[in-house]
């Protein structure tokens, strides 16, 4: 009987939990996972210096250690970190909410 409403649960729970957490997020752990270490190192820079790197280069992170990932700042208090995913999408990390976020450009 339990193995019964097992299977039933399992397909129940997959819809709730793309809701949650989005294909377009989940699907790019791995650029995550790099993009979250960036933020743990620009927020260090921040919280030693009390101001945001101008760039990447500052926290000793090249181009080919980035693979991809971007970093924006907008004033002494606010970056984003992002990456694209397919044409005009991307997925951003906004310091100003602390979390990931999918964006489209609205062509």
């Amino acid at each position: 009987m339990k193995k019964f409403l097992f299977v039933p649960g399992i397909f129940l729970l997959f819809p709730l939990f793309y809701i949650i957490f989005p294909y377009s997020v989940w699907k790019h752990p791995l650029k995550i996972y790099c993009g979250n270490g960036i933020v743990k190192m620009v927020e260090t820079h921040k919280h030693m210096n009390n101001s945001l790197p101008s760039t990447l280069n500052e926290l000793n992170i090249s181009e080919k250690k980035r693979d991809g990932l971007f970093y924006e700042t907008f004033n002494k208090d606010h970056y984003i970190i992002w990456f694209g995913t397919t044409l005009g999408e991307s997925i951003q990390y906004n310091s100003i909410e602390g979390r990931w976020r999918f964006s489209a450009s609205k062509n």
